[in-house]
């Protein structure tokens, strides 16, 4: 079982290695994602304000004046404008002439047109800005966020190079997005179900970009089947271990500190995670003796054990010599018979 201490320390000591080459991988992710993110609410912000004050509306003859904001123009009216009849309705006083509000329909098909037209732009505008940020991520931000763990997952063995950013986008960069769309489409829908599903799916596609970046050409069916393995078992040590950086989360909000040492380290800490649990996996399902690419350890190629003090066994001692020793004896006593019989002929 993967330890969180032993693998914040395994991800701190790849990203020291590497230090530079991190922040900057660390850099390009965070400013793609806040960039993405701020400009779309910015252009929401900056276009629902334009229409507002663009907009002329004319109620009744009165024109709202492009220097005056729509809540003064209006607080205006209440003020110097509008006053109680007989009936208590209101009605518009302009230049001394009379409109009654309650009881002139013109004026309040007016209003509403107004209302619906502000409501059509809003939506449309809303619906673009969406569709833009939609693309953005799925197109640039996703491949960025493969390459990024790819990047950190080289860098676990020996120091990576910034050119991994940007891997996604030149290695099957289509089946890249379209899992990646897929794990982001999912979460959503079960966020919008409930929030906790939501937490407990994102957690199970966690996985999911590292795989890929170990293998672009894995299918989306693949790619969820063995996050869900991964992560089978794991999801509340996983939880546990974000936890572990709320406090290093606090000192990101003292300026430079997330850039230059947050970030980088808890990417670095993401992929030793995903290397533990690969790991702890395949111990778990070939044995304890097993090596990241799932292969029993001190064996070699041959499949035969290797620094292995094994004495070797001692023959078997019997009292059966060879056949050669036998033929020997034969011939010799042979000859000790041939001998003893010339001896007794002479005699």
């Amino acid at each position: 079982m993967w330890a969180i201490s032993k693998v914040k320390e395994i991800g701190k000591a790849a990203f020291r290695r590497n230090y530079w080459k991190a922040v900057l991988i660390a850099a390009i992710v965070s400013i793609v994602v806040s960039g993405a993110s701020s400009s779309s609410g910015t252009s929401i912000t900056k276009s629902i304000t334009n229409s507002m004050d663009s907009s002329n509306a004319s109620v009744d003859g009165y024109l709202y004046d492009d220097s005056d904001s729509l809540f003064d123009e209006f607080e205006d009216d209440f003020e110097n404008d509008l006053d109680f009849d007989d009936d208590g309705l209101y009605y518009y006083n302009d230049y001394n002439n009379d409109y009654d509000f309650g009881n002139d329909p013109s004026a309040t098909a007016g209003l509403m047109a107004f209302i619906g037209a502000f409501l059509v732009v809003f939506i449309i505008i809303f619906v673009v800005v969406l569709a833009i940020a939609i693309a953005i991520d799925v197109l640039i931000y996703n491949p960025l966020e493969v390459g990024g763990c790819r990047f950190f997952l080289e860098n676990l063995k020996n120091p990576s190079a910034v050119r991994e950013m940007a891997w996604a986008f030149d290695t099957n960069y289509k089946n890249v997005i379209k899992v990646m769309f897929f794990r982001d489409l999912y979460t959503v829908l079960w966020t919008l179900l409930l929030i906790v599903p939501g937490i407990i799916k994102a957690y199970e596609y966690r996985m999911i970009p590292y795989l890929m970046a170990e293998n672009p050409n894995m299918s989306k069916e693949e790619a969820f089947a063995r996050s869900r393995y991964l992560m089978d078992g794991n999801k509340w040590n996983a939880f546990v271990f974000d936890l572990s950086f709320i406090g290093w989360y606090l000192l990101a909000a003292i300026p430079f500190v997330g850039l230059l040492w947050v970030h980088p380290y808890k990417q670095s800490a993401n992929a030793a995670l995903y290397d533990a649990i690969r790991i702890t996996k395949q111990q778990n399902m070939y044995g304890q003796n097993m090596n990241p690419n799932g292969f029993q350890q001190n064996m070699n190629q041959n499949g035969f054990q290797q620094n292995m003090n094994v004495t070797p066994e001692q023959p078997v001692q019997t009292d059966v010599q060879p056949e050669e020793n036998s033929t020997e004896t034969e011939q010799t006593e042979h000859s000790s018979d041939a001998e003893n019989q010339i001896f007794v002929d002479e005699t």
